[in-house]
């Protein structure tokens, strides 16, 4: 025992700096729980803190203490820190506490950075000094950094620095609030940025011509010569190579085509298309050999002066210049900090040691920024960054060894192979190390990256990168010497493309995955590093590093196939009904007692990139646990109703596919179909009276089929599909068919189909209405809600077209008569448990702060026809 207290204590003070580090970084962790509020926080974690590590000073005088007390002051400053940061903006003139709902606005700021243009939409960012508000006759001063939004490119004679008048939108950042769906306004708000808008017109984009002050000059001049030099990138090389060199040199990825991304991602080298420490070294060493070369020409220089530090030095103000000219985002700066610090180090002959690297770029990002840690480009860049310097002693161990070969041929083969297989265990590392944070962000593992990269980055990190580095000088002195350095680079991009589309067309290149369970992750980190601990030691006892690698085994496994009871999601006594929140269209997820799962349609009418299906219901089927679907019926071909689910037949290989009709003049639809038969999926076809059944099984409770209206002679596709009702009956302890309820799907039907359905409805005690077409004024009539008599009505419909989905009317229905109407737009995914005999609907807790949204439901109440408001959230009781 006291061994292990000696042994800890002298790690202690080794690593005291990375322990520091730690104990800071697990403070501004913890405070994303938000248990204590700042005020309480500085009470009972800052105050105590203090008082322990003076008391440890001046009267218990021990060195082991005091460290313990400084652990701890890291830790409840990082905490501290960590609260502080996620406050929304507290001043009254800062956007963000002025503008609530969309609202028209003239806005008056400075362009903050370079403007982006993806061939659609141009994003820019403006520093606003004032505000004018519709109806108000002066302007307003005002704070805050606002993204701008445009469907056509930014006017290229407005560059950053520029004063400029605006005529725009503005609104909060919003999200599809869905589990597992992207959090965007917390992407943004972590960035510093709390509100958006959109800009219709160039006309309504306006310079203010006026002389900048000096300061403001020097502070925009980095984003003017990024401006200029993505303008030269575009005029003298080709699109897909001016987009490339634009990633590799400034930062900015927007212009790169979805299939090269795509194809990037698939090979497991994206990572290739940030700026990161990769470039950064290899800039560094370019530099440095360039500097030493030129200094080492004077012989008055060498016999007076260390040249090597002298060039180290020079190389520090051009790495800090390129970094601002790059954007000076979270991988270009701590790449920069880190090659800062080892430049210093040597200069000042210092010993260098890994963790202390490591620490001072960690303390450096999160003192700057606490919330940076949240961030996927934090998490990749530190967990490969640190997995890599892990492997470099086993690798320096294995260099050391010399080779049995006498010949000079066979030495050269040797060293071939030798660092051969350096890269492909650093890249292996780099692999492991990053592959939960991939999985757990964004569901997908590259399983080809370890050999993609061996072969990719020395075309683009070591043939393109350098040759474009080095263009960028003459660009403004010598032109013609740097479009021939951009022409000989482009060779090698090109290579890395094609060789990246090689790869990303061979089969199984990579898996979508559920995110791992939080203690998952945690074990798998922690195995991970102990067995590179273990491979690092010399004399290593064999029992206990082959613990560690079969433990490391288990968690990878754990990783790559899933079990749905690490997830704890599912109540087997217990019907969980999801209507998701994905914008303007539908999607229903409905969870069986007996493990089965149903997805009612699935679409949306977006215009991103991924469908709806790859970025908002797989997603949330991966974070309840769900791997298979079991089925998944389509009410009608409208494509907000099916779009999203060509990946879901990929990727969850349902068994059957019910479908209103196989005869479709859609072509989206066909593919869907096609696509279907293409993985072997049934086609099945439900009519009116049918109980649908899984592997001759009926379901509990069941789905019935309560038309088919797939051949009915109309214009409108929205009247020819299914209309289907979730069916049971409610008993705590045995089946009463006195007390039946049902969730009913019209689909998209009108009014006038309404009214031919409802023969075929029989009212049940407790009737749940999906409102027809999202809750349109062209559905939904009286008679059909009256002879339903819906004790609660769910809209799922989009945040674009409020006034329309859904309709004033239904509106106003739902308040005359008492009925909760529940807006996917406005509460979220909603949720409908039926438990014990009776269905509770809950929401989510809506919190105005994205950094603290609550990832918890309210409890949940019991259906009943009175409305309340509370927290700015229905509920229903």
């Amino acid at each position: 025992m006291k061994m292990i207290a000696k042994r800890i204590r002298l790690n202690l003070f080794n690593h005291l700096l990375a322990c520091h580090t730690t104990a800071y970084t697990l403070g501004i962790l913890f405070s994303s729980a938000y248990i204590l509020p700042v005020v309480s926080a500085l009470t009972y974690t800052i105050l105590p803190t203090v008082l322990l590590a003076l008391f440890s000073v001046f009267f218990k005088r021990d060195k082991f203490c005091t460290a313990i007390a400084s652990l701890l002051l890291f830790f409840a400053t990082g905490y501290f820190q960590g609260l502080i940061s996620s406050e929304s903006p507290a001043d009254s003139a800062h956007l963000y506490n002025l503008v609530s709902a969309p609202e028209d606005v003239v806005l008056i700021g400075h362009i903050q950075t370079m403007p982006s243009f993806d061939g659609t939409t141009s994003r820019v960012l403006i520093a606003a000094t004032s505000l004018q508000k519709k109806g108000e006759s002066n302007l307003r001063r005002v704070v805050g950094t606002a993204l701008i939004r445009m469907r056509f490119q930014w006017p290229q004679e407005i560059e950053p620095g520029t004063r400029v008048v605006i005529r725009t939108t503005l609104h909060r950042p919003s999200r599809y609030n869905t589990p597992g769906a992207f959090d965007y306004p917390a992407y943004l708000a972590r960035k510093g940025i709390w509100i958006t808008g959109y800009v219709r017109s160039p006309s309504q984009i306006s310079a203010i011509h006026s002389i900048p002050q000096n300061g403001e000059t020097i502070r925009h001049l980095p984003e003017r010569l990024r401006t200029r030099i993505g303008s030269v990138l575009d005029s003298r090389l080709p699109g897909e190579t001016s987009s490339l060199y634009r990633a590799l040199l400034l930062g900015d990825r927007t212009q790169i085509s979805p299939q090269t991304l795509e194809a990037f991602k698939q090979a497991g080298v994206m990572h290739i298309l940030a700026i990161s420490g990769i470039h950064m070294s290899l800039i560094a060493i370019l530099l440095f050999t360039v500097c030493y070369w030129l200094l080492r020409r004077s012989t008055w220089l060498i016999l007076h002066c260390n040249t090597r530090k002298i060039a180290g030095l020079l190389c520090l103000p051009i790495l800090v210049g390129y970094a601002l000219l790059a954007g000076l985002n979270t991988p270009v700066l701590r790449a920069c900090i880190v090659s800062c610090v080892v430049i210093f180090a040597f200069c000042t002959d210092r010993p260098k040691t890994f963790s202390s690297l490591i620490s001072v770029a960690v303390l450096l990002l999160l003192a700057t920024n606490p919330q940076s840690l949240f961030t996927v480009s934090f998490q990749l860049t530190f967990a490969a960054f640190i997995s890599i310097l892990m492997v470099m002693p086993i690798l320096k161990r294995y260099a050391r060894s010399e080779t049995s070969s006498e010949t000079r041929l066979g030495r050269i083969v040797s060293r071939s192979l030798q660092w051969t297989f350096a890269g492909i265990t650093a890249s292996t590392a780099a692999v492991l190390g990053t592959a939960p944070i991939l999985t757990f962000h964004f569901h997908r593992l590259p399983l080809l990256g370890p050999i993609s990269n061996l072969i990719i980055e020395p075309l683009i990190c070591l043939w393109a990168l350098p040759l474009g580095f080095l263009a960028l000088p003459f660009i403004f002195l010598v032109p013609d010497i740097s479009a021939v350095l951009l022409k000989l680079g482009a060779i090698g991009l090109q290579l890395g493309v094609t060789t990246a589309n090689l790869f990303a067309a061979l089969p199984h290149t990579s898996l979508w995955l559920p995110p791992p369970h939080c203690l998952l992750l945690l074990s798998y980190y922690f195995t991970f590093f102990l067995v590179l601990f273990f491979l690092q030691q010399p004399r290593k006892t064999k029992l206990t590093s082959t613990i560690a690698q079969c433990s490391f085994a288990i968690c990878l496994t754990g990783i790559i196939f899933p079990h749905s009871s690490l997830f704890g999601n599912h109540d087997d006594n217990t019907t969980t009904i999801h209507f998701l929140d994905l914008g303007q269209g539908s999607a229903t997820v409905v969870e069986f007692a007996d493990g089965k799962t149903v997805l009612i349609d699935g679409g949306a009418l977006t215009l991103g990139i991924d469908s709806v299906g790859q970025s908002v219901i797989a997603p949330f089927l991966w974070q309840r646990g769900i791997t298979r679907l079991n089925a998944i019926l389509i009410t009608h071909q409208d494509s907000d109703h099916y779009n999203g689910v060509p990946f879901l037949l990929e990727q969850f290989t349902p068994d059957i596919l019910w479908s209103g009709t196989e005869s479709t003049k859609s072509y989206g639809y066909q593919r869907l179909l096609s696509l279907a038969k293409q993985f072997n999926v049934r086609i099945e076809t439900p009519y009116a009276g049918d109980l649908l059944r899984i592997d001759g099984e009926d379901l509990n409770p069941s789905i019935l089929c309560l038309a088919n209206l797939s051949h009915h002679d109309q214009q409108k596709t929205n009247n020819r599909g299914i209309v289907l009702a979730i069916t049971g009956f409610l008993s705590d302890d045995r089946v009463d068919t006195r007390n039946p309820f049902q969730l009913i799907f019209p689909g998209d039907i009108s009014s006038e189909m309404e009214l031919e359905v409802i023969r075929k409805i029989t009212p049940s005690n407790h009737n749940i209405l999906l409102a027809s077409h999202h809750g349109s004024a062209e559905s939904n009539c009286p008679d059909f809600l009256r002879h339903i008599s819906p004790e609660a009505i769910i809209s799922s419909a989009g945040r674009s077209r409020t006034h329309q989905f859904p309709s004033p009317k239904l509106r106003d229905y739902c308040e005359v008569h008492h009925i909760p109407l529940l807006v996917t737009a406005e509460h979220g995914t909603i949720r409908v448990l039926i438990k014990g005999g009776t269905p509770f609907v809950l929401v989510r807790e809506q919190t105005k702060n994205p950094l603290r949204r609550s990832h918890t439901w309210l409890q949940p109440q019991r259906v009943t026809n009175t409305l309340t408001r509370e927290a700015s959230t229905f509920t229903l009781r």
